[in-house]
């Protein structure tokens, strides 16, 4: 028997169900690089500057790329201002 999937509380995938929720993260707009003062996710940082992101931690330990803002033990984000200007010095998009 197939199950229906029109209900978005039906399957172990669904955002309602406990696992799901625990480990969902809300997905941050690629625009928001271009707000000045954002502070930016690691997968929006990742998808602006299209570095996975081993290659961004590798940069950042040689010093290649931006120093994140620590908000947390377990919270790192990037200004905007600083990832526009590290794409704009490689010759990216500006």
């Amino acid at each position: 028997m197939l199950k229906d999937h029109s209900d978005p509380g039906v399957g172990a995938s669904s955002p309602n169900s406990a696992k799901a929720g625990r480990y969902r993260q809300d997905l941050q707009p690629l625009h928001a690089v271009q707000i000045a003062d954002a502070l930016l996710r690691i997968k929006t940082v990742t998808q602006a500057t299209g570095l996975s992101a081993a290659t961004l931690y590798r940069k950042l330990a040689a010093g290649e790329f931006p120093e994140p803002v620590r908000l947390g033990t377990r919270c790192t984000r990037w200004k905007a201002a600083d990832v526009r200007a590290w794409i704009q010095a490689q010759g990216g998009a500006q």
